[in-house]
């Protein structure tokens, strides 16, 4: 029988010193979890460690307190047991382990121990402290909701939404053939806007009118040195000065405003489903549609300039000024093969790139106002690219 006896005293031997060494690399993945804020992953590979060995250990009791402690901070009300666990955990520690070798664990422990007297010490007041709490945050959302709803009415009147219903339309250029009502000169403007394809879009809401001065300045709290003549007109803001825009006016509001993407663009800019195929927005001709090169200057200077938002006819949505005036940014990066491998439902564009699609042409455009057009690089010194909000269903 010894032999017998040999082989499974080895065998028990050969699988303990295998669980210790698996219990010490989720030890190990446990540290690195805890560090990088993964407290839940970190607390479940401690407890999976416990169970390998048998037993707990200090450095392994002292990294779940600590884990299991950041996890109470980001929520210390939301169930006592949790509190009454983390400060049992405490006790045990302190009491069960000779704080030599283990002075600067000690040292968390103890003061995490001390951290938790400031919570209620019995049920009743850690119940009481709960509602005390609830109370004040109805208070303060009901506070902030107030604020948002008078917010919301204001920027209502400013930016008026227009509902496009989604659907399927063909986005782009068919072929060269198409291009016979562009001069020739700038046909090489319109290559990137080919292949057509077929594209799906939801129903989504965008802004009849280009974001104006006045809504930028009302934004930014500096609405009262906006000069009236002025305030009415498309804001000239880059990509990144919208981004900020568009942040400041969620956080006013409680909405999700944001930049349209290019297949939104396009579909609102044709009509959406209710299109009537015109080669600028609303119109086959651009001047009763558009502010651009032919007229949209001073007579005495010849200087381009902007014009207040919609005064030209709107398009079949009653959505204005979508061709010229200014040039308005959309989400996507810009990339010239980008049709070739767009997807067909609610494409995002590429997922990544050097600058952002600008759609609609401006006051600067004479062939380039087509619907179609897509653009990069623009002149922000020129003082002709703004932008058009979408805004998501609460």
């Amino acid at each position: 029988m010894k032999p017998l006896l040999i082989s499974v005293f080895v065998l028990f031997s050969i699988t303990v010193s295998a669980q210790n060494t698996v219990a010490k690399f989720k030890y190990e993945d446990a540290e690195k979890a805890y560090y990088e804020g993964n407290f839940e992953t970190c607390i479940q590979l401690l407890i999976e460690t416990e169970a390998l060995l048998g037993q707990t250990a200090p450095n392994i009791l002292h990294l779940r307190i600590m884990a299991e402690y950041k996890r109470f901070e980001s929520n210390p009300y939301d169930n006592y047991l949790n509190l009454e666990h983390i400060r049992n955990q405490c006790s045990t520690y302190l009491r069960d382990y000779d704080i030599a070798g283990l002075e600067e664990k000690y040292r968390d422990i103890y003061t995490i121990q001390n951290a938790l007297k400031v919570y209620p010490q019995d049920k009743v007041s850690f119940d009481e402290k709960v509602n005390q709490l609830k109370i004040e945050a109805d208070k303060k959302a009901s506070e902030l909701n107030a604020i948002y709803i008078q917010n919301q009415e204001i920027i209502d009147r400013f930016l008026p939404m227009v509902l496009v219903d989604g659907g399927t339309f063909l986005m782009g250029l068919k072929n060269d053939k198409e291009l016979k009502w562009i001069h020739r000169s700038q046909s090489h403007l319109y290559k990137d806007a080919m292949p057509q394809h077929q594209v799906s879009v939801n129903t989504f809401k965008i802004a009849a009118f280009e974001t104006t001065n006045e809504v930028w300045a009302w934004v930014f709290g500096s609405a009262e040195s906006i000069d009236t003549k002025d305030a009415k007109k498309p804001v000239v803001a880059s990509w990144e000065e919208s981004q900020e825009f568009i942040f400041k006016l969620n956080k006013l509001t409680g909405r999700k405003y944001r930049l349209p993407t290019e297949a939104e663009w396009e579909y609102a800019a044709r009509g959406g489903n209710q299109s009537k195929n015109y080669q600028f927005s609303g119109s086959d001709n651009k001047n009763e549609v558009s502010w651009n090169e032919a007229n949209a200057s001073f007579f005495e200077t010849k200087h381009l300039k902007t014009h207040t938002v919609g005064q030209k006819a709107p398009n079949e949505l009653g959505i204005y000024d979508m061709t010229g005036n200014v040039w308005e940014w959309c989400n996507d990066w810009y990339a010239s093969d980008y049709y070739k491998n767009s997807p067909i439902t609610n494409p995002l564009g590429p997922d990544q790139g050097i600058i952002r699609v600008a759609r609609g042409g401006s006051v600067q455009c004479n062939f380039g106002c087509y619907t179609v057009n897509r653009t990069l690089g623009i002149d922000l010194a020129e003082g002709y690219i703004g932008f058009r909000l979408v805004l998501d269903d609460e």
